[in-house]
């Protein structure tokens, strides 16, 4: 269990920091902050990864994944400013999307606290327009095996469409009072999620069912593109879930999870 708890540590680690990275003008000495403290990169394909944590019992949907090499890491299927070479291809998808991207590649205005961490952000070059999760066991009479469970999970995630095209700043918000499931963890990922909310990233929560994502062009925090919590006792059977995802030029991307099954994975 404690290594269990570590590694669930070490994977939120960069979401908080992708949430708390960009903070408001607190004195005179902050620098301006730049395209590279926002757009790091852009995921060219679309894939994507689930993994069930079973510290949890939480679902989280990764957005890209890093490959180890012998001198470090890169993400796969990106193109990211962290290779100089290709930061007019990484330009031309933030503009795709109505980003105001000024030379030399300067968010005028916005500030950062001197030292603050900074976020990092990867994005799909074609958005993601819906997500669904099937399973090959039935969750009910109303949801035999195949049916959309959409209505059964939670979902948490954030946005930071304001902060890239309009250069506007969200104003940090309560925690919520209220809670679409009644998972523990669930809550609690949220409330201290709001708790470090970033004053330019949208938290994003509710019903899988009622998530709207056809308008929202910058989803993703980090490497976590989404976590996702049930109250539903058949989620704790073994099973086979499958998650679609479809991208607004029509594309897919799907991959199945072992739930449930230690060492059938993947889990964390």
């Amino acid at each position: 269990m404690k290594k269990v708890t570590s590694s669930l540590l070490l994977l939120m680690f960069p979401l908080l920091v992708g949430l708390s990275g960009c903070l408001p003008k607190l004195d005179e000495t902050e620098e301006v902050i730049t395209w590279e403290h926002f757009a790091t990169g852009f995921i060219e394909k679309p894939t994507f990864i689930v993994a069930q944590d079973y510290g949890t019992g939480l679902l989280w949907v990764y957005s890209t994944q890093i490959v180890r090499g012998q001198k470090g890491g890169t993400f796969k299927d990106c193109v990211s400013i962290f290779d100089e070479s290709q930061r007019p291809h990484v330009a031309k998808y933030a503009e795709t999307f109505g980003d105001k991207v000024d030379k030399p590649f300067t968010y005028k205005g916005l500030v950062r606290n001197g030292g603050a961490s900074v976020p990092l952000h990867f994005y799909y070059a074609t958005p993601v327009s819906s997500i669904t999760i099937t399973s090959d066991i039935a969750w009910s009479k109303s949801l035999p095996a195949g049916s959309d469970l959409a209505s059964e999970f939670a979902y948490f995630t954030g946005c930071s469409d304001r902060f890239a095209k309009e250069h506007e700043k969200y104003s940090p918000k309560e925690p919520p009072s209220d809670f679409p499931i009644r998972n523990v963890a669930y809550k609690e990922i949220l409330r201290r999620n709001f708790a470090n909310q970033s004053s330019a990233t949208e938290i994003l929560y509710g019903k899988l069912s009622d998530l709207d994502l056809t308008s929202r062009d910058y989803v993703g925090i980090s490497t976590v593109f989404m976590i996702l919590g049930t109250d539903n006792a058949e989620y704790r059977k073994p099973q086979t879930l499958t998650v679609k995802m479809t991208f607004r030029d029509g594309q897919t991307a799907t991959m199945k999870l072992r739930l449930n099954q230690y060492g059938k994975g993947p889990w964390m």
